[in-house]
Formats: structure tokens, sequence, C-alpha cells
């Protein structure tokens, strides 16, 4: 899902929370796969238990989509 496939060979990784507050937040990765740009949205929620992931969106990929065999990317 995050790498859009198997294999990865990650480089030049950027990490940068883009909206965000005690509840909730967003952040953006960004990456080269094989020398590809790719950019991956994290959604994340703050609760009793901690921080968790939301939504993961990879692509045109949304992982609740995905999880629910709804998804209707086309890659």
């Amino acid at each position: 899902m995050i790498v859009q496939g198997n294999d990865f060979a990650l480089s030049d990784l950027k990490v940068e929370q883009i909206s965000g507050d005690t509840k909730q937040a967003v952040v953006r990765a960004q990456f080269k796969n094989f020398g590809k740009d790719e950019t991956v949205i994290f959604n994340l929620i703050h609760d009793d238990q901690g921080w968790m992931i939301d939504e993961i969106i990879s692509g045109c990929n949304k992982l609740t989509e995905l999880l629910q065999d709804k998804s209707t990317c086309m890659n």
C-alpha cells in the first residue's frame, strides 16, 4: 500500500505534519522509490490509547476502501 508494490528502494525521505491538533493530525511522507517520487498521506487520530492511523492515502488508493474491497483505483 505505501510503496505501491512488493519491492522497495526508498531514498530522500521527508516527513511533515501538514495539520493537526490534540485529537487529529495529517502527516505527509514524501520519498523516492526506485527513483520515482511518491507521496503518502496519513490521517491520524488520538484517543485514550494514543495516536493511531485512521486512513492512509497512497497514489489513488485509500486504505479503508482497499480493506472493504471497494477501491476504484486503476493502478
